[in-house]
């Protein structure tokens, strides 16, 4: 399929901090699937688990800093 233009910066990942953090706390705390919370912010399913996955991999990285 091919990629529309709007979603070229997100598959770039360059979305902002605070929509990064707001997609991975939905995520966790919601338990619904990436795709659908893909289709909530118009991103594919694939780029909600590489955010999902960083955003935990930034938090235990901090844990292990502090």
């Amino acid at each position: 399929r091919q990629t529309p233009p709007c979603l070229i910066n997100i598959l770039n990942h360059n979305l902002e901090v605070s929509l990064k953090v707001a997609i991975a706390l939905l995520k966790l705390a919601s338990g619904e699937s990436m795709r659908m919370i893909g289709e909530m912010f118009g991103i594919f399913d694939s780029i909600v688990s590489k955010v999902v996955r960083r955003f935990l991999k930034s938090l235990i990285t901090y844990e292990k800093t502090t």
